[in-house]
Parts: structure tokens; C-alpha cells; sequence
């Protein structure tokens, strides 16, 4: 039996040294390939998962930014309500276009990427875009039918021109964090 167990072993006293060299080296080489597949598919998946992390960062900023879209449609609405008049409205209608134009592009950007739970909630918030929308275009139908109409009193006009004084300032705030955004971006 013991005779037995000696003949299974493996005798490396009786190996040359050169025998010896050699499956250590080749030992560590096995390990070295070991260690490196290891880490090779470890960068693959890292790699993958920075690709995710971007994706996502590049989906958050959009979506706030689009949100600022519709931030920046209602408080025109609002304008085109406290000032109804024809010089007012012009001015609405156009930055209306504008940040329309530019929420449609970036729905258009997200839809491009989405998974198929973002494509359900994009196409809510799109259909609520829509309806919006028009909303929107009944307020201006309003101000077009009755816009001419509307008398207002000195302590409303009072309020309604410190209102027109403080929006230069709020549109260059705007414009400052816009390019701030874009910068960062």
C-alpha cells in the first residue's frame, strides 16, 4: 500500500532541475493566464457599466432640461396672461415656438435611447405634452379674441411694468444657467 502511494505521487527529487524550472514556469504561467482572463472580462464588464452610468447621466440631463421646456412654455402662458397685448403676444408666440422646437428635439433624443418602461412613461409625458399643447393654443385663441379688451388700472399697470422690469434680468439668469448647462455638458 505505501509502495502504491509513492508510485502515484509525483517524485520530484528525481527530477532534473531543469524539469523542475520548467513546470514551475509553466505553474505560473497558467496562473498569469488565470489572473488575466480574470481581469480582462472584470474591464469588459466595468467598461460596460461606465457605458450604462453615461447613458443614464446623458438621460437625466436631458429629461431636466426638459423639463425646464416646459417650465419655460408655462411661464409664458402666464406672461401672455398678466400683458395681453398684441406687442406681448409676438414675443410669447415666438419663444413658445422656440421652446417648443427644442423640447420636441430632446423627446426625439430620449425616445432614441429608452428602455421599454421610458417608452411608455415618454409617450404618457408626450401625450400630456399634446394636450397641453393645445390647452396653450386656446389660451393664445383667448388673448387674440379678448387680449384688446382688457382694461387695466393704474395699481395692476403699476405691477404689471415692475414685472416687465424684472423679466430682462430674469431672461440673462436664464441665459447665464443655459450656458452654464451647456458648458457642462
Amino acid at each position: 500500500s505505501r509502495k502504491k502511494r509513492e508510485g502515484m505521487r509525483i517524485n520530484l527529487i528525481h527530477w532534473k532541475i531543469r524539469s523542475k524550472l520548467l513546470l514551475l514556469v509553466g505553474v505560473m504561467a497558467t496562473v498569469i493566464a488565470i489572473l488575466s482572463v480574470t481581469g480582462i472580462v472584470a474591464l469588459r464588464v466595468l467598461a460596460k457599466d461606465v457605458q450604462e452610468v453615461k447613458l443614464t447621466s446623458e438621460e437625466k440631463l436631458i429629461s431636466a432640461r426638459l423639463n425646464s421646456n416646459v417650465v419655460r412654455l408655462n411661464r409664458e402662458e402666464y406672461s401672455i396672461a398678466t400683458d395681453p397685448s398684441a406687442e406681448n403676444l409676438k414675443q410669447v408666440m415666438a419663444e413658445v415656438a422656440n421652446q417648443k422646437d427644442t423640447l420636441e428635439q430632446r423627446f426625439g433624443t430620449l425616445k432614441k435611447t429608452a428602455d421599454p418602461e421610458q417608452t411608455r412613461l415618454l409617450g404618457a409625458a408626450d401625450q400630456a405634452y399634446r394636450t397641453y399643447l393645445k390647452e396653450l393654443g386656446d389660451t393664445f385663441d383667448v388673448v387674440r379674441s379678448h387680449g384688446g379688451k382688457v382694461k387695466t388700472d393704474a395699481a395692476q399697470q403699476t405691477i404689471i411694468e415692475a414685472v416687465k422690469d424684472s423679466r430682462p434680468a430674469a431672461e440673462k439668469l436664464v441665459e447665464s444657467v443655459r450656458q452654464y448647462m451647456d458648458y457642462t455638458d
